[in-house]
């Protein structure tokens, strides 16, 4: 088929068949993109529950780790404070 003394390389057929595979060819690249952020956005949810499991678990730590220091202050005191004439039972 020619115009004006030229040929057509591309038909409307073709055009619009190139457009809707194209169109195609996106949206199923959106489609997986999308799938693959909400995999991500499940993960860091995940990771953000572990981080803030750790974070409780580190502050039951550092209470554990301070209670202890206080107890160990006081058993000392008393120790101090004992007479050593007496006995220990």
């Amino acid at each position: 088929m020619a115009r004006n003394g030229r040929q057509l390389l591309y038909t409307a057929e073709r055009v619009h068949a190139l457009v809707a595979s194209m169109e195609a060819t996106y949206r199923a690249a959106h489609f997986e993109t999308m799938v693959e952020l909400k995999r991500l956005q499940v993960e860091v949810a995940e990771l953000r529950d572990l981080m803030a499991q750790m974070r409780a678990a580190r502050l039951a730590v550092v209470s554990a780790e301070r209670e202890l220091a206080e107890l160990n202050d006081m058993r000392r005191a008393m120790v101090e404070r004992q007479d050593p004439a007496t006995s220990l039972h």
